[in-house]
């Protein structure tokens, strides 16, 4: 290893080292949080695995509900443009006609799933920097 540094590769060979996820305390609504992500790292997260969901959830503060990257009405992808393969939505979600931003659960009871509200609302957020 050249750089000295620990790299955690998904199995569809995604980097999710934990240096990469930043978590952001500050509520904002999820457009403000995506250009925030874009100013000051690479984008909101994008939850591609059950591998990059743990490492997500653990920069988090538990019981928190928290923005990513995904956006009902960006075609089924991720904010930076990455098709969505995985999915985990809570049951009963995504449910019409309700919010077309998606924060996600990290508490005890559903643990990581999606839901999705108005883009308008205001959470803490997960940021996630390139490569």
């Amino acid at each position: 290893m050249a750089s000295g540094r620990i790299t955690h590769v998904a199995k569809g060979g995604t980097n999710i080292s934990p240096d990469r996820y930043f978590y952001v305390r500050k509520s904002l609504s999820w457009h403000e949080a995506q250009a925030y992500c874009r100013k000051h790292h690479t984008d909101l997260a994008s939850v591609q695995s059950e591998e990059e969901y743990e490492v997500v959830k653990n920069k988090v503060p538990s019981e928190d509900l928290v923005a990513i990257g995904l956006h009902r009405d960006l075609s089924d992808n991720w904010s930076d443009g990455v098709q969505r393969k995985f999915r985990n939505w809570l049951p009963g979600h995504p449910s019409v006609p309700s919010g077309s931003c998606v924060t996600t659960l990290i508490n005890l009871k559903n643990p990581g799933k999606w839901i999705e509200n108005s883009c308008g609302e205001n959470f803490p957020f997960i940021c996630r920097k390139g490569e």
